[in-house]
């Protein structure tokens, strides 16, 4: 299958075209991790961002409500985050404003700290800071919250 029959040629000039584009490739050759990879693929581009990107390469997996829960755990208890996030100090309008959330299938910070992989979900919170204008990661397991109320 020559790369033109799926249009590579015709690659877009955005970020999101070009992580869209691994993905589909990722998918086509079947690898046994594909979520894990996929994982590392959203902290590489949410990372690299300087503002909050409008639409990730993603289809948006965390409904409102449960991010709006792990918001919620986060700005009563923020040392969940860490004591890097804790001294932010962001306000409920920063962190909906200025935040992405992701669920990862692996715990990120451990992984950050030792180099292994731990299967254990966790949560990424990428937060760009409009005064010092960088991006800053924050991770904790998620079964560091409390579980979300579903209705």
């Amino acid at each position: 299958m020559g790369s033109n029959s799926i249009g590579w040629v015709r690659i877009g000039h955005q970020l999101e075209d070009l992580f869209r584009r691994l993905k589909q490739y990722i998918q086509t050759e079947s690898f046994s991790n594909e979520e894990m990879i996929e994982g590392f693929m959203k902290i590489d581009y949410l990372q690299n961002q300087k503002h909050k990107p409008r639409k990730p390469w993603w289809d948006d997996k965390v409904e409102k409500q449960v991010r709006s829960h792990y918001y919620q755990q986060m700005l009563a208890n923020p040392s969940i985050m860490g004591q890097a996030f804790e001294a932010e100090q962001l306000a409920e309008k920063e962190l909906y404003k200025h935040t992405v959330l992701e669920i990862l299938p692996f715990d990120y910070m451990y992984y950050k700290q030792t180099g292994q992989m731990n299967e254990k979900p966790s949560v990424l919170l990428a937060y760009y800071d409009q005064k010092a204008n960088n991006t800053k990661l924050y991770s904790a397991p998620v079964e560091a919250f409390g579980l979300p109320v579903v209705s």
